[in-house]
């Protein structure tokens, strides 16, 4: 999705009424990409840490001048729903419907807080990869990724 070229006139199909529509030189191919502010910052407005970045696709998750080969073991960012059923048809199968999903991210355990218990997420070694510190201003990076971790960078759920 982030590959394609901009219709305004599909865009403004799900928009509200009246709503202006872009100037050009956003119109093209991009997505948004994360960018921690330089303080703290009320939380409801995303647009202070969500930038539009033309070119920011699967391929160059941080914009044009950057590529995955250093992340070829990290989750693909920058997809769609879209993207991701064509790439399971693609390999032959399907996504997991919202019951399996839901399921398999509670990792077998029924009643508990998280995939590995009710011990809490600050308690003992990093369970899993989030934002630590002051969002979206300060990471602590405690669990050693300031972005996305690497593929079984911490212990399975069940």
């Amino acid at each position: 999705m982030a590959e394609r070229s901009i219709s305004w006139e599909e865009i403004k199909k799900e928009l509200p009424p009246d709503t202006p529509k872009s100037p050009d030189s956003l119109m093209q191919p991009g997505a948004l990409v994360f960018r921690a502010t330089s303080q703290p910052v009320q939380l409801n407005n995303p647009a202070l840490w969500w930038h539009w970045m033309i070119g920011a696709n699967w391929r160059h998750p941080e914009g044009p001048n950057s590529g995955i080969q250093k992340k070829m073991n990290h989750p693909v960012v920058h997809i769609a729903w879209e993207d991701a059923v064509a790439f399971a048809k693609w390999a032959c199968k399907r996504l997991p419907t919202e019951a399996e999903w839901e399921w398999a991210s509670r990792g077998g355990l029924e009643n508990e807080a998280y995939p590995w218990g009710n011990e809490d997420v600050n308690t003992g070694k990093p369970k899993a990869n989030f934002w630590q510190g002051l969002f979206p201003y300060e990471n602590k990076i405690k669990d050693g990724y300031a972005t996305t971790a690497t593929v079984r960078s911490f212990p399975p759920s069940g």
